[in-house]
C-alpha cells in the first residue's frame, strides 16, 4: 500500500462529473505533481482528501488511515498540511501570529492550564514561538515577523502560506499552485524550498501546479487529469512526451512553456 493511496474516487456537481474513477499514489518522501488543463478536477480531488468536500465514492488512504472515515477537522492533526489556490491568511494578525495558528493543533494542554499558565503551556508557548520563528527563517521572512500579513506582496504571501502548512509538522503537504502569480526570481526560491522539504525534512508532496518547467524540474512522479479521468502517469520525461498529454495540452501556453518555447 502506498504512503497516501487513492483509488476510484469520483465526485459528480450535479450532472458535471469533476473526477471519474480517479486513482494514483504518492510515495514517501515523494514529490508527486498532478497537472491538466483548466476544470481537469485537480483542485477538486484536494479538496476530497483534505475533506472539505465529500466523494460519490471511492477510497482515500493515508498511512493505513480510511480518511474518509474521520471528521475534516483530523485531518490536519495526521500530518497532513495544503495551500490553496487562493492564498487564504488572517490578513490582521502578523507573519508570527499566522505561523502560530498553525502551530495550535500540536498543543497538548488542557483548558484550565492554559487559563492559569501552568509550566507545561508556558512551555509549550516558548517551543511554540522558536517552531513558527524557524519556518519565517525557512521561508526568508523572519525579518517580517511583526509586520502584518496584508502588507505583504503575492509572493511573500504564499511564502506564509507555506510556512504556515508546514507548522503542523506534516508528513505529506498538498500545495495547490504555488507558484501562481509569482515571477521568476520568486519561482526559483519556491522551487528551491520544495525540494528542501522533501530532501532535508523528509515530507511528502503532492503538487498541482500550472507552471511546467517547475514540474518538470522538481517532480518524480507526475499524473494527469482532463476532464476528471486520469490519461497518463510516470516520470516528467515519460509525461513530456505522452501523446495523450501533448493533445490535452494542444495549443496551451502551459505546455509550451516546458518545452523551452
Amino acid at each position: 500500500m502506498g504512503f497516501l493511496e487513492i483509488a476510484n474516487l469520483t465526485k459528480s456537481f450535479g450532472g458535471l462529473v469533476a473526477l471519474n474513477k480517479v486513482s494514483l499514489e504518492v510515495a514517501q518522501r515523494q514529490i508527486h505533481s498532478l497537472i491538466g488543463p483548466n476544470g481537469a478536477g485537480k483542485s477538486t480531488l484536494f479538496n476530497l482528501i483534505s475533506r472539505t468536500l465529500k466523494p460519490d465514492s471511492g477510497r482515500v488512504v493515508f498511512q493505513g488511515r480510511d480518511l474518509l472515515a474521520l471528521a475534516p477537522s483530523r485531518i490536519a492533526g495526521l500530518g497532513i498540511g495544503r495551500t490553496f489556490q487562493s492564498v487564504e491568511l488572517f490578513n490582521d494578525m502578523t507573519l508570527l501570529e499566522n505561523v502560530l495558528v498553525g502551530r495550535h493543533i500540536s498543543l497538548r494542554t488542557g483548558p484550565i492550564s492554559a487559563a492559569l499558565r501552568l509550566g507545561r503551556f508556558r512551555d509549550q508557548e516558548r517551543r511554540g514561538r522558536e517552531k513558527a520563528l524557524e519556518l519565517l527563517r525557512l521561508v526568508g521572512l523572519e525579518k517580517n515577523q511583526d509586520q502584518r500579513a496584508s502588507g505583504l506582496s503575492l509572493g511573500q504571501k504564499r511564502l506564509l502560506e507555506l510556512a504556515r502548512a508546514i507548522a503542523v509538522d506534516p508528513q505529506l503537504l498538498l500545495l495547490d499552485e504555488p507558484a501562481s502569480g509569482l515571477n521568476d526570481s520568486e519561482t526559483r526560491e519556491l522551487t528551491v524550498l520544495i525540494r528542501s522539504l522533501r530532501d532535508q525534512y523528509g515530507v511528502s508532496i503532492l503538487l498541482v501546479e500550472h507552471n511546467m518547467r517547475v514540474v518538470m524540474e522538481i517532480s518524480d512522479q507526475v499524473s494527469v487529469l482532463n476532464h476528471g479521468v486520469k490519461i497518463a502517469e510516470g516520470s516528467p520525461e515519460e509525461i513530456n512526451n505522452s501523446p495523450a498529454v501533448i493533445e490535452a495540452y494542444l495549443g496551451s501556453q502551459d505546455y509550451a512553456s516546458c518545452q523551452g518555447n
